[in-house]
């Protein structure tokens, strides 16, 4: 289990993130709600909702879901909370009606006593639908674990929706997408559903924009390495950023002998090359960058001429992910 006094000064960071109230995402009663354009089908709205789960389960259901109590019976994923099943969406009609567009079979287990740790809440994401016939196809598009999506255009949509102005050239390109889930879904959990990208991006818009502003090289941040800088900004915000400022700039310090966390890592990228297969896989790289992190935020020195550091364990790295997200185990 990562300790969090492992790391000078964490513990005590004024960076890092403290559970925020979720904005509202409903009208006041005397307020109207909102209008779709001619053109829209849905819009998914700003913000966040967060519901007991009675609440959730209150909510109607999709008007094409499954037989839950059959689902729920082979549902063997969801004996177990993970936080990423506390995410969920739902559709709201233009008279205020409400269906779940997701998490059915979830909260029936969470009710029923057959999830061992099942949350109190969940967070709920909204789609203002024109009509019941957009609900349905919603639904579908939720339920299909298989969709291919255009990953450019959903991240650009993405970007757009939750206000994110990026400036460096690599980080415009969006190129960082395929990391950002894996990193998602390597922290929170596997999701029955895939999690809609916009939602994703909403989780980690204070990483992304931190990381822009050093204008990252796509030399230094691939796959493993970029899950691991927006892993730690989301963990420990400003005080991971000298890291990955001199990551970026390979601003590292070696002696005859030695080396820090910062030349260690852009050393092991210098190295993919000459690696195994199984060495240079994503996930490796990534907790090894997390490794050489911790390394140098307690001012460890790495041997020059030891190629071989292995990485902090998966127990680890995930507990000390998941401190970003202690208000999603409320």
């Amino acid at each position: 289990m990562y300790d969090r006094m492992h790391i000078k000064t964490t513990a005590q960071s004024p960076f890092r993130p403290s559970p925020k109230e979720p904005v509202p995402l409903f009208p006041r009663s005397d307020e109207p709600l909102p209008l779709l354009k001619e053109s829209e089908e849905y819009r998914p709205m700003n913000g966040s909702s967060k519901m007991t789960i009675q609440e959730w389960a209150a909510i109607p259901d999709n008007p094409i879901q499954r037989d839950t109590v059959r689902r729920a019976a082979k549902a063997n994923h969801l004996v177990t909370w993970e936080p990423v099943h506390s995410i969920v969406e739902m559709a709201m009609l233009p008279d205020g009606t409400r269906y779940k567009l997701n998490g059915h079979t979830r909260v029936y287990k969470w009710l029923d006593g057959t999830c061992a740790n099942p949350p109190t809440h969940v967070k709920v994401y909204t789609f203002m639908c024109r009509d019941v016939e957009v609900v349905r196809k919603l639904y579908r598009r939720f339920d299909s674990r298989n969709a291919v999506d255009n990953v450019h255009d959903d991240m650009f949509g993405a970007m757009r929706l939750n206000d994110i102005k990026l400036q460096s050239p690599y980080m415009r390109s969006l190129r960082f997408a395929g990391a950002l889930r894996a990193l998602c879904e390597y922290t929170l959990g596997t999701p029955h559903e895939p999690m809609p990208i916009e939602h994703i991006v909403s989780l980690y818009k204070e990483p992304i924009l931190l990381l822009d502003s050093i204008m990252p090289s796509a030399t230094w941040f691939r796959g493993g390495v970029m899950m691991a800088a927006l892993g730690t900004l989301k963990t420990d915000g400003d005080l991971a950023l000298d890291y990955w400022k001199r990551v970026n700039t390979n601003g590292g310090l070696k002696t005859a002998d030695q080396m820090d966390g910062v030349e260690a890592l852009t050393t092991l990228l210098q190295d993919t090359k000459k690696m195994s297969k199984k060495m240079a896989e994503i996930h490796v790289v990534f907790r090894k960058a997390i490794t050489f992190y911790f390394g140098y935020r307690r001012g460890h020195a790495y041997a020059v001429y030891k190629r071989n550091t292995s990485p902090a364990s998966h127990e680890t790295v995930k507990s000390y992910l998941r401190l970003a997200f202690t208000d999603m185990e409320d």
